[in-house]
């Protein structure tokens, strides 16, 4: 017995168009072995009207992409300038907290996450169209980071405990929402849009990022006090309410949802999904790996705080080099997405990688006089164009992938990721606190080269949403 979706796990590639299966011609007589309703799928939680997108995008696709650039560009924005393992604890220790409290609120707001991304298959499985969910999220939390620039300036003294407190519950809200997003996406638009959105979202959200924080610093009546720190949060919950209104404009085009479904029923899918689908089992595979891209960030970072920390203005450099590289980024995916593949941002993610990790080793071991934050201004630059590279690529994958079950799959793959990011930053933070910040680097750019190792595995995906 054949089908589009048994094609894919003996290819370990989506089928050829890329496109989600019609419901009307998804009968349980015509499902495969990998997708029959047994006692672990029963019918009810089946995908429900989904239709096969048409060949050209049509009016809803381009409008639908518009808003979703629009939500994406100032979801990020926010994020960068309100950033629960970046901007709360500065502002903590600005406000006079512990540094303790301040260390603990990235593991506070990355267990909470785990917690949200287990709940949100059965949160957004109630619905067929989960757009008013994402907006409803994404407007809670603006609410929340309100309520961390108001207890700032009200309360500052509280405000070491308050974070903790928040950052647990943006962490909630973001696993539940990074699920929602993916599902409204992959819902919405065509295949053709669906490789440029995120690049599109983070290279626009990193210019307004140096427009803002250049701003500041440069406006700003006391540019090196807290009220300064204080204006981001600000800022960033002001984008996420214009995000929350985009979210509200989203058409959806081929919902498809779950109904009546548990936490441990979507865990129980998950597991059937990954044991049957040989593409989703090769995906996991690679983005463990790949975490070494996105983590690499934070310890590149820390290994320049504690050479460069103290240096006026250091941060600032380091910021506005980011932001650059990511603009540079985007730039050179505009001009190869046409005809590149999956596989080859993958590559370019590994090769990113090890090279910032490659130059950290180098200042660690030539004299001080080199380490200077623009070094790790140009470090920090190729881990943001490769933490990029692997976050795009990762949700292009997924949404060309997905054909039955999506909110179960989305739901699995981001609570695998969550934990495995979480336990190899604390293996990773306890040898930099036994060891010192540069062991963590040696580490990322081992798993680095490992994880190029496994770009076999990514399937030949055309990036223009074309088939090959």
């Amino acid at each position: 017995m054949s089908g589009p979706v048994e094609a894919a796990d003996q290819r370990g590639t989506p089928p050829s168009s890329g496109t989600h299966a019609s419901a009307a011609h998804l009968r349980v007589s015509a499902l495969p072995e990998s997708v029959m309703p047994t006692a672990v799928v029963p019918a009810s939680v089946l995908p429900v009207q989904q239709r096969r997108p048409t060949a050209t995008p049509l009016p809803a696709h381009r409008r639908n992409f518009r808003f979703l650039a629009g939500e994406g560009i100032a979801s990020n924005l926010s994020y960068q300038l309100t950033a629960a393992g970046v901007v709360l604890p500065f502002i903590c220790i600005a406000l006079g907290g512990s540094p303790l409290l301040a260390a603990l609120i990235l593991p506070f707001n990355t267990m909470a996450g785990i917690v949200g991304t287990a709940l949100a298959p059965p949160l957004l499985a109630r619905r067929r169209s989960n757009t008013a969910a994402l907006a409803g999220l994404v407007g809670l939390t603006g609410l929340i980071t309100v309520g961390n620039a108001l207890g700032s300036e009200l309360v500052p003294d509280a405000m070491a405990f308050g974070f903790l407190l928040t950052g647990a519950a943006l962490g909630i809200v973001g696993g539940v929402t990074s699920v929602c997003f993916v599902d409204v996406a992959a819902g919405s638009l065509h295949p053709s849009y669906q490789s440029r959105l995120p690049i599109l979202k983070s290279t626009i959200a990193a210019v307004l990022v140096l427009i803002v924080t250049a701003s500041d610093y440069i406006f700003s009546a006391r540019p090196d006090g807290p009220a300064s720190h204080i204006g981001l949060l600000w800022v960033g919950s002001a984008a996420l309410f214009v995000a929350a209104i985009c979210c509200l404009f989203i058409t959806p085009i081929s919902p498809a949802t779950l109904t009546r479904v548990t936490v441990l029923r979507s865990l129980e899918l998950g597991m059937m999904m990954l044991r049957r689908m040989q593409w989703f089992r090769r995906y996991l595979v690679v983005q463990v790996l790949f975490l070494s891209v996105t983590l690499g960030t934070s310890f590149y970072s820390a290994h320049g705080a504690s050479v460069n920390g103290s240096q006026h203005g250091s941060l600032h450099i380091i910021v506005a080099c980011t932001s650059i590289g990511l603009v540079v980024f985007s730039a050179v995916w505009s001009r190869v997405r046409r005809f590149a593949e999956l596989r080859y941002m993958y590559l370019a993610a590994g090769v990113l990688s090890t090279l910032a990790g490659m130059l950290c080793v180098v200042v660690n071991v030539v004299p001080n006089s080199t380490a200077t934050p623009w070094i790790f201004g140009v470090v920090l630059a190729l881990s943001a164009m490769a933490a990029l590279a692997v976050s795009s690529s990762k949700q292009f994958w997924l949404m060309r992938s997905l054909t039955v079950n999506r909110l179960a799959v989305i739901g699995f793959s981001q609570l695998v990721t969550a934990v495995a990011t979480t336990l190899a930053a604390l293996g990773l933070g306890v040898l930099s606190h036994l060891q010192g910040v540069i062991w963590p680097v040696y580490c990322v750019v081992g798993i680095d080269l490992l994880a190029m190792a496994a770009i076999r595995w990514v399937p030949a995906l055309a990036l223009d949403g074309r088939p090959r």
